[in-house]
């Protein structure tokens, strides 16, 4: 805005009295006057009666210096409702707020580039912060400031009279703040999004914070200092690569020994499951030689006449028990392959679960996934070959019972017929 040099003797005139004039007030004049060109002066209508208390108020001279306001006709004291008057409007004392013609006028206040102002008011859009319908240019404004401040955080501090972002990179690494309305509408918002919701999870914000400078400073590192924000700007979608690329990274690595040792126990526990299997049987495995082979020796030669009647029928219950032992033995083995089918089961979903959760680590995992496959392997020849040994040792005990038992034969037609 212009300086006061030249306006009426009214605006000129200073006073010890204490101002009265507030934000509040002159936003009440500055909604309501229609400027002319040069946005340093304008018409007012006084179309109320607040409105008319509100201008006189602005115009004694305790708050001509605050208030920017003068009459550049007529008398302040001679004001009706409904009179149209002329002003001249400067920009009030800085510590009311700001008054700017558009946002690149309100960029050029102090620390604007890394805050929004308190209180101010664009002339071209009509808007005052806090009003509820916000230009598309202020909106882009606020959510780079949100960016801005996430910076801040990343750098080691920030000079706020300079607007100056400070980072500790081999030395000193300065990001001046420093964009007009051009740079805002030429940014990708939505990729700057993405960095920013990134962080609405708190977790590892230490982490990611350090990775985000570190992107920064790369990306810009060879950009001239009073440029580099715009390049920031204008690399968006490279740095959200970078900064994505180096927390995968570092998650991976963070993951990488919570998940082996994760997996570790997993392996234990499923082997501990894959030997308990055997276990829970070895009882009876070992009583498969007694059941099947050793009692075909304690069968007696019913082949006599003599013996025949004796000898079958004793032949005949010791096969019994052996049908017995048998079929019992079968029914543990089943069981038992289902359980080995259950965890093998499991350990397949393991291993897809680490899979689509880790893909960038979960070929480093392999040889617990092997180690356990092998087991279980082992584990199901081991079943087979008690399943073969048992056959065997039933078949024996059948061909011994035959052999030894010539009425069995007789019996076996006389039930088929």
């Amino acid at each position: 805005m212009s300086s006061r040099l030249g306006y009426v003797t009214s605006c000129d005139k200073t006073t010890e009295m204490m101002s009265k004039a507030t934000f509040p007030l002159l936003l009440s004049i500055y909604r309501n006057v229609v400027f002319d060109s040069n946005a340093t002066s304008g018409l007012l209508e006084l179309s109320s009666q607040d409105l008319r208390d509100a201008l006189i108020l602005l115009l004694k001279e305790e708050n001509l210096d605050d208030s920017g306001i003068c009459l550049t006709s007529g008398d302040p004291d001679q004001l009706v409702v409904g009179q149209k008057v002329h002003v001249r409007i400067d920009s009030p004392r800085i510590g009311l707020g700001v008054l700017a013609i558009d946002l690149d006028n309100l960029l050029r206040t102090r620390k604007a580039h890394i805050e929004e102002p308190k209180r101010y008011f664009l002339i071209n859009s009509k808007y005052g912060r806090g009003d509820s319908d916000v230009p598309s240019d202020i909106q882009l404004y606020q959510k780079l400031l949100t960016f801005i401040n996430l910076l801040k955080e990343s750098a080691a501090y920030l000079d706020s009279d300079r607007e100056e972002l400070v980072f500790i990179n081999e030395g000193k690494f300065s990001l001046p703040i420093s964009y007009d309305t051009s740079d805002l509408l030429s940014a990708d918002f939505s990729v700057m999004q993405k960095i920013v919701e990134t962080f609405t999870n708190d977790t590892h914000r230490e982490q990611k914070l350090v990775i985000l400078a570190d992107a920064a400073i790369n990306l810009i590192k060879s950009t001239p200092s009073e440029n580099r924000f715009q390049q920031l700007l204008s690399h968006l979608s490279e740095l959200q690569k970078k900064f994505s690329d180096g927390y995968k990274l570092f998650v991976s690595n963070f993951s990488y020994d919570k998940v082996r040792s994760d997996l570790e126990a997993a392996k234990i526990e499923y082997t501990g499951k894959i030997h308990k299997v055997f276990s829970d049987i070895q009882n009876q495995v070992v009583g498969i030689p007694v059941a099947t082979v050793i009692i075909a020796t304690q069968m007696k030669d019913a082949s006599t006449d003599k013996a025949t009647s004796y000898e079958t029928w004793v032949n005949s219950a010791v096969l019994l028990g052996c049908w017995i032992f048998v079929i019992l033995v079968s029914f543990l083995i089943c069981n038992q392959r289902h359980t080995l089918e259950v965890l093998d089961s499991e350990i397949t979903r393991q291993k897809e679960l680490i899979k689509n959760k880790h893909q960038t680590i979960a070929s480093n995992f392999n040889d617990i996934f092997q180690a356990l496959d092998k087991r279980l392997f082992f584990q199901k020849c081991i079943l087979w070959a008690i399943s073969i040994v048992l056959a065997i040792g039933f078949v024996l005990a059948h061909v011994v019972y035959f052999s030894l038992t010539p009425d069995a034969w007789w019996w076996i037609k006389s039930i088929a017929c």
